[in-house]
């Protein structure tokens, strides 16, 4: 298998790491590591595209929540596993819901209290079992995520974690719902779909991944893909 000799993410010993790639995809997905470890979620689905437009329209920063301070409508913590519902459309420079089909956000957990994680998911939808921050007590995380949006131009958000969090959210840019004509649509379905965890054996061997090895994940014909 030939692979890049760029990385998608760095890691250290005993700490966890998350990140957002967008990779070209033909049936399947190589996997190359430098160092000995498991992996959990390093490839979780959320879309594909097609030819049929629907074009990107990537934005200045917006931030569409901070609970610190109110903004978004959520003025506090989010509760110990407990969720939010977050307005994205018809905000600054985001159009209604009707011509908004997906929006990339960045995430940001604010001094968390407990370890736990964070699930972002089409408001109105089941909540996936994949995560799109991982986080330890006291120590900001921040993640990206493309997101389709749900009812009314919604997200849902979850805060897995025994204690509070603070959150904040911003959009970067949004995935139009009419077609356009250089763009690509963002063909999403409402839930993520985890592909590979080599703890239990999703999409490879129920094993750590040598040093310096690689390992081919399968992406076509999972969940309708």
């Amino acid at each position: 298998m030939k692979y890049l000799s760029k990385s998608v993410y760095g890691f250290a010993h005993h700490l966890l790491i998350m990140s957002l790639v967008a990779l070209l995809v033909v049936g399947s997905a190589g996997y190359y590591v430098w160092g000995q470890q498991h992996v959990q979620d390093a490839l979780a689905q959320t879309g594909q595209t097609d030819g049929n437009a629907g074009e990107f329209n990537p934005v200045s920063p917006y931030r569409l929540l901070d609970t610190r301070d109110g903004t978004g409508g959520t003025n506090g913590a989010i509760p110990a596993y407990g969720e939010i519902s977050l307005k994205v459309t018809d905000r600054g420079v985001i159009p209604s819901s009707n011509q908004v089909s997906a929006g990339f956000f960045n995430f940001t957990v604010v001094s968390p209290k407990a370890k736990g994680y964070l699930t972002a998911y089409p408001a109105g939808s089941a909540r996936p079992e994949v995560s799109i921050i991982n986080f330890v007590s006291n120590e900001n995380r921040a993640n990206t995520a493309t997101l389709k949006l749900g009812s009314n131009g919604e997200i849902t958000i979850y805060n897995g974690s025994s204690s509070t969090i603070h959150l904040i959210s911003d959009i970067m840019g949004y995935y139009s719902s009419v077609n356009g004509p250089d763009g690509m649509r963002l063909n999403q379905s409402n839930s993520y779909t985890r592909v590979l965890d080599t703890r239990t054996g999703t999409g490879a061997p129920k094993a750590r991944i040598n040093a310096h090895s690689s390992i081919k994940v399968p992406l076509t014909s999972m969940n309708g893909y």
